[in-house]
């Protein structure tokens, strides 16, 4: 009895000295990381350069210089600047006016086929019933080519803007883990990552190989419906917009949900793990836990900074590089509007319907393109809010 009484002490001591041996490399780790951080308060990390450098060329040039530093308080600056009234205004009436000039030889150029329609209906009705039909169908297909011309030119707009959101939010990955890590939120770090990942795939999965076709395939039904009104294929499109939008709006709200619930709970459980090793250090080495929880504040004020700073210019970067995209597409869809309200004034209602369609499928392409962005913006919302786990 009096052996295994012993034995048991032994076991006590033995597990005292363990915990007491962890707590002290947990401080001495921190310790130097609160020495790092102090001394490099001020520095953004390298993967702060590869995010930078992976925005696109048009963008770079509008950005305040500050964007570019290094320095976390020049940076911060620079969002400060971009968040400002005047300088969101100068960008919105800068992609407004170039989205007007692009948009201007279209809309002439519609309505001058649809002028020529109207008066090939005029003379074709006073000639033979087959000469007339040739009269419709040669404006029909004028007018559809020229809408192909313009819709092939937004589509290339769109894919552009995918393959610029895919390439920045791939290169965001690794800087919000560095990040997380830094404030001591390692599973949040985990979290995110494998979030944004799975996000990003099923994206380039989106923008790779549903939303041009769709897209094609909804046209070729709206040509086949203007030709012939009867076939009932101007529902079946209508149809697959409907179905393939609510369908990715369900994906995304699914998305969006479980990378926000596995974060905030990753967030809390770090923030537990480390208020329990801060009172474990403070209670078994006084003098030098005390040094290292204040420390760690530092740490933590720092590293706060650093994501409010890229997580709140990455919001305001993605915005920006939404901004035209959606710009033209409105516009776009308010050209062949009003080409339908002139296609109905001059009598040409097949020409209206097919540019009807056509309103609709640039209005899918505004949801695929802000439903992509949404996911992205309310990832960095959280990142940029997350608070560190060190300082609590």
């Amino acid at each position: 009895m009096v052996m295994k009484t012993n034995m048991k002490k032994r076991k006590k001591v033995c597990k005292k000295l363990a915990f007491k041996l962890f707590i002290s490399v947990f401080v001495l780790t921190f310790g130097i990381i609160g020495v790092r951080a102090q001394d490099d308060i001020n520095e953004l990390p390298e993967e702060y350069g590869d995010y930078i450098d992976s925005l696109p060329d048009n963008l770079t040039d509008t950005l305040p210089d500050g964007t570019f530093s290094e320095n976390v308080n020049d940076v911060a600056d620079a969002v400060s600047e971009m968040t400002g009234f005047e300088f969101l205004l100068n960008e919105f009436t800068s992609y407004l006016g170039g989205g007007i000039k692009n948009c201007l030889p279209s809309l002439i150029i519609i309505c001058g086929l649809l002028l020529v329609a109207a008066t090939g209906q005029i003379i074709g009705s006073s000639l033979s019933g087959n000469t007339s039909r040739m009269f419709e169908m040669c404006s029909r297909m004028c007018i559809f080519s020229s809408v192909a011309a313009t819709a092939v030119a937004s589509l290339d707009s769109v894919r552009t803007y995918f393959d610029s959101l895919c390439t920045l939010m791939w290169s965001f990955v690794p800087l919000s883990g560095v990040l997380y890590a830094m404030g001591g939120n390692l599973t949040a770090a985990a979290s995110m990552s494998t979030g944004l990942s799975v996000t990003l795939a099923i994206c380039e999965f989106v923008c790779t190989y549903t939303v041009i076709p769709i897209f094609c395939v909804c046209l070729c039904f709206s040509l086949i419906s203007a030709f012939d009104p009867s076939s009932g294929v101007s529902s079946l499109g209508a149809s697959v917009k409907k179905w393939y939008t609510t369908l990715l709006s369900f994906v995304m709200m699914i998305i969006t949900t479980s990378v926000s619930a596995q974060t905030f709970i990753s967030a809390k459980a770090d923030n537990a793990a480390m208020r329990g090793a801060k009172f474990a250090a403070g209670a078994f080495i006084p003098v030098s836990g005390g040094t290292v929880a204040s420390s760690l504040g530092t740490v933590a004020s720092s590293v706060e900074l650093l994501r409010g700073a890229v997580g709140t210019g990455g919001i305001i970067i993605l915005l920006l590089m939404l901004l035209p995209v959606i710009i033209e597409l409105i516009l776009m869809r308010m050209v062949f509007g009003i080409c339908s309200f002139i296609a109905g004034v001059l009598g040409c209602q097949g020409e209206k319907k097919l540019l009807d369609d056509i309103c609709g499928l640039y209005g899918y392409l505004e949801g695929v393109a802000v439903l992509c962005t949404v996911v992205f913006i309310i990832a960095l919302a959280i990142f940029a809010s997350c608070a560190s786990a060190v300082g609590n």
